[in-house]
């Protein structure tokens, strides 16, 4: 009887350490795992939580390789020993590309209402794929004490010509330029942060990387951003209704649609335990926050039970 091949992936032999280097490209690896999506070495590079030369990140694939502990699947690498994660990212990346146009599109539309100052693609089409039933997320830069006015048209705007459709158009993450800072401070907001895309306003944008500066500290490999052809055009209603509102009337209605809201989503989710507005619906003067599904939360969460998976399943403790 020939003895089975032991597997890393049991608890039969004393547990071992992997140093902080190879911990650091795991839990990179654990943290897109969440969404079933490989990365390559490259993308690996860029999102890993410590400086680390290419170079040096190839040694380390490597030798996790060798391990057992991570493997490739096409060009990128995985947790899971599975080529179907690579073809569906391929295919998510080629609905992405061609979905890249209406998002331009719309970001065109977007910049063309009020107190509108910058317009930056979030969410996985930020990271280059889209899953069949995903939507295009729009992160929004607005003037001043105008945020809750710019929100509110282009709500309206959803719901009169996109019938609510979310599919091209979902909006759920606005700042004003006098307060560009996320407050949360964590690996998920670091890696929304340095993914978006600007399409709108790259010196706004610009502005918004320099005021967030502390993802650095998550993500010090990350490159600064590549300076991209701003078609920005003075649009006559905009710049209009923008001189109209620019007053004390303006204010009051900017008030007035934030009570609105405020009063509105208090009563959608009053009796929801769940939802913690503090983190997840946020209806401030400078930010307006819409994630009732708690998706960071979830994942944060998520993201420790992988890393807990991971070290049960393989015996390797991550330092």
């Amino acid at each position: 009887m020939i003895a089975a091949k032991p597997q890393p992936g049991l608890l039969n032999e004393s547990t071992h350490l992997l140093n902080f280097n190879e911990s650091v490209v795991v839990k990179t690896l654990l943290y897109f795992n969440i969404f079933y999506h490989p990365l390559t070495a490259e993308e690996i590079e860029k999102y890993c939580s410590t400086p680390l030369s290419f170079t040096q990140l190839k040694d380390l694939l490597d030798s996790l390789f060798k391990k057992g502990l991570i493997f490739k699947v096409g060009k990128a690498y995985s947790l899971k020993d599975d080529l179907t994660l690579i073809h569906k990212r391929n295919i998510d990346a080629e609905r992405a590309e061609r979905i890249m146009p209406k998002a331009r599109l719309f970001s065109r539309i977007i910049s063309w209402f009020p107190f509108v100052k910058g317009v930056f693609i979030s969410g996985s089409l930020s990271k280059g794929v889209l899953k069949e039933d995903g939507d295009i997320d729009y992160f929004i830069v607005t003037s001043g004490n105008r945020l809750w006015i710019c929100r509110s048209l282009l709500i309206l705007f959803k719901k009169v010509f996109l019938f609510n459709s979310h599919k091209y158009f979902c909006l759920n993450y606005f700042v004003d330029e006098n307060n560009l800072t996320i407050q949360e401070k964590n690996i998920f907001t670091a890696i929304e942060i340095e993914s978006l895309i600007p399409l709108y306003n790259f010196n706004c944008f610009l502005s918004f990387k320099q005021e967030n500066k502390w993802t650095k500290n998550f993500l010090p490999n990350t490159k600064e951003p590549v300076f991209f052809k701003d078609k920005q055009q003075s649009v006559v209603v905009k710049n209009f209704l923008e001189l109209c509102f620019s007053n004390s009337l303006g204010l009051s209605l900017n008030n007035f649609f934030k009570r609105v809201t405020l009063k509105y989503w208090t009563k959608k989710f009053q009796s929801s335990a769940e939802i913690n507005f503090k983190e997840n619906i946020k209806v401030k003067d400078d930010v307006a926050k819409y994630h009732p599904n708690r998706f960071q939360e979830k994942v944060l969460q998520k993201l420790e039970e992988e890393i807990a998976i991971f070290e049960l399943t393989t015996g390797y403790k991550l330092s």
